[in-house]
């Protein structure tokens, strides 16, 4: 059993397996590289609109969007299935061309906000940046180290280690500094902090544990580890938004710091920040729900009574 929780693979899994999978993938990531930009974007969009409503947890992103819009009839949500999948098959065939989206940004990036990520760098406080999978969720982690701010990312480990490692390779133009979920990956992050580094994760997956805060209307379980640690650091808590404009081309958005509550009843100040940005990640989801992934396992089959 290693450290973190996980269990040794086997023989198989080990020879053959991982293998197999490293080659699909790394000839995968290799052939988006050889195209262009654009062309990378448009095949994999294409792809995803072809391949995507055939897989099996397709099911999974239509109950979801039932639960949570169920003000739309099945036309508009399976519209929005379809877009998903187009938007999803765009964001895998961008992976390997993030930094060029980034040095080609006069004509793909519409930056609004970005002086709070120079606000974030005046001082030795440290920032936690919190956003969610929309659109291409990498190009903002991108704008923050090409604008003088890298954050330490926090990231859930593959279990194929080859997969793992070219993975974080893509994540290159975003970061060299990742925190994988688990307990060495927080200690790790924690000293982040302490040493005023600056954070940044995605907050709309699904956990077992965690806190049940509303989402769309329904209680999700929601990780409380950035709210308890903006409190605990006095850190500035800013928000990201990623919108996609039309193919490669993508609004920015940086918020300014949330004002982080502070009655002295630190479970109640968890809770309101957990809640204002759910509040904040919902309300972006609805504007625009085919940029969203739904399907993560976000809320538990049946509402708690």
């Amino acid at each position: 059993m290693y450290k973190d929780g996980r269990r040794p693979p086997g023989l198989y899994k080990l020879l053959t397996q991982y293998p197999l999978e490293a080659l699909i993938a790394y000839s995968l990531v290799g052939f988006f590289k050889l195209l262009s930009v654009d062309w990378a974007s448009n095949l994999g969009a294409t792809l995803g609109r072809r391949i995507g409503p055939k897989i099996g947890v397709t099911r999974r992103a239509r109950h979801n969007l039932a639960r949570a819009m169920p003000e739309l009839d099945e036309a508009t949500r399976e519209q929005i299935i379809l877009d998903m999948w187009d938007n999803l098959g765009r964001t895998i065939a961008e992976y390997p061309h993030l930094g060029r989206i980034w040095r080609e940004r006069d004509k793909r990036i519409e930056a609004i906000g970005f002086e709070n990520y120079k606000l974030a760098s005046q001082d030795d406080q440290p920032s936690i940046f919190v956003s969610g999978h929309l659109a291409n969720w990498e190009i903002s982690q991108c704008g923050s180290k090409t604008f003088g701010q890298e954050l330490g990312l926090i990231y859930r480990r593959t279990n194929n280690p080859l997969v793992n490692s070219l993975l974080l390779w893509l994540r290159k133009p975003a970061s060299s500094t990742f925190f994988h979920k688990g307990p060495e990956g927080a200690k790790r992050s924690v000293r982040h902090l302490k040493n005023g580094g600056h954070l940044g994760l995605l907050v709309d997956q699904k956990l077992n544990e965690g806190v049940p805060v509303p989402f769309f209307g329904i209680p999700a379980m929601t990780a409380p580890a950035f709210a308890s640690l903006a409190l605990k650091f006095n850190c500035k808590l800013i928000m990201a938004r990623t919108e996609r404009l039309d193919g490669c081309r993508f609004r920015i958005t940086i918020t300014a710091p949330i004002e982080l509550p502070n009655t002295g009843d630190r479970d109640a100040d968890t809770l309101a920040i957990l809640t204002a940005v759910n509040a904040t990640l919902e309300n972006w989801i609805r504007e625009r729900p085919a940029q969203w992934l739904w399907l993560h396992k976000r809320w538990p089959e049946e509402d708690p009574q």
